[in-house]
């Protein structure tokens, strides 16, 4: 949770080797995950306001500074 705090930007985040964070993709698309206990996932969506895109429709992680945590899962099962 520090290192989502102390994230300027979701591209810093994304920088964090310990974090692994990713977007998501099929069902979870438009979603992105940290990993945090085996196999437990922390799972956010970029804030409503804070959700510019790419020239491809793709979000911009370097504009994005704040995001809603949706849940603690493990959406490997």
């Amino acid at each position: 949770m520090q290192e989502i705090k102390a994230a300027p930007h979701l591209a810093d985040l994304m920088k964090v080797p310990s974090a692994r964070c990713h977007p998501l993709g099929g069902n979870l698309a438009g979603e992105y995950a940290v990993d945090l206990k085996h196999p437990k996932r922390l799972v956010f969506t970029p804030d409503e306001g804070s959700r510019p895109k790419g020239g491809e429709g793709i979000f911009d992680p370097n504009q994005i500074t704040s995001i809603t945590i949706l849940e603690v899962t493990d959406y490997h099962d």
